[in-house]
């Protein structure tokens, strides 16, 4: 039986839907309540950037953290990771840059590194709010 032109488009118009409602995360879960296999993929990505990026960032920014000027540099970002590992948007709810703004070129140096990568299937499909940066307990 040959499908007509209507149950052609009803069906492709259901594959499409099924897919973006696969992509569609849930609410926003703050890294460190991520557990499992989950948790640890985070940690380890959320290490190697803190390890291998933010340190350059800094430096090429001119930025040094001390007690007696600059005791924050981060941002707080919210990343939606899609279905396929991808992230498909990000959101900064907070910065704290020598007690300021972070400049857009910074941004978007902060965030360079995880919008590069492909996760791994425990982080997909999620929205997760983490913090990029740290501060000194003066």
């Amino acid at each position: 039986m040959a499908l007509n032109f209507k149950q052609m488009f009803m069906l492709v118009f259901f594959f499409i839907f099924l897919n973006v409602i696969a992509c569609v995360p849930p609410a926003i879960i703050n890294d460190y309540q991520l557990k499992g296999d989950a948790g640890k993929a985070w940690l380890m990505i959320h290490e190697t950037w803190f390890r291998g990026e933010y340190r350059d960032i800094l430096r090429k920014h001119g930025l040094e953290m001390s007690c007696a000027g600059c005791s924050y540099i981060y941002i707080d970002v919210i990343f939606t990771i899609d279905c396929r590992g991808r992230i498909s948007g990000y959101e900064i709810v907070r910065e704290n840059v020598c007690g300021g703004r972070a400049s857009e070129e910074l941004r978007d140096e902060m965030v360079r590194y995880f919008k590069s990568i492909t996760y791994p299937a425990p982080l997909r499909n999620m929205r997760i709010k983490t913090k990029l940066g740290t501060g000194l307990s003066c």
